[in-house]
């Protein structure tokens, strides 16, 4: 019964994870006690951390409760801050491709 009675409780007090996109892109879930972990933020050594059970990405909670874009995972960086990448189509992208390579056509 008391077996029973503890599924019980955990199902119905689990928790459903924080999903914030621009910060990690599956959702992430909170463990108090988790030894030898370092946040893959800001590589500081953590006793409790929001974990991705996906692709075991950690975060301490300074660092998550911060959810600053420029420090998220898969966003472009540049040298004016963080840059928004949208959906490309198939003619934009090898637009793109073929103004990089122009300049160099002459090397060959």
């Amino acid at each position: 019964e008391s077996w029973l009675l503890k599924r019980l409780v955990h199902a119905l007090t689990a928790e459903v994870g924080f999903f914030v996109p621009e910060f990690h892109s599956h959702p992430l879930y909170f463990h108090p006690s988790v030894p030898n972990h370092k946040c893959d933020l800001c590589r500081n050594k953590t006793g409790q951390v929001y974990r991705c059970p996906l692709c075991d990405w950690d975060a301490c909670p300074a660092c998550f409760n911060k959810k600053d874009r420029s420090t998220g995972e898969g966003v472009l960086r540049g040298d004016k801050g963080v840059k928004s990448g949208g959906a490309l189509t198939t003619s934009q992208y090898f637009r793109r491709g073929l103004k990089l390579a122009l300049p160099q056509l002459p090397l060959f």
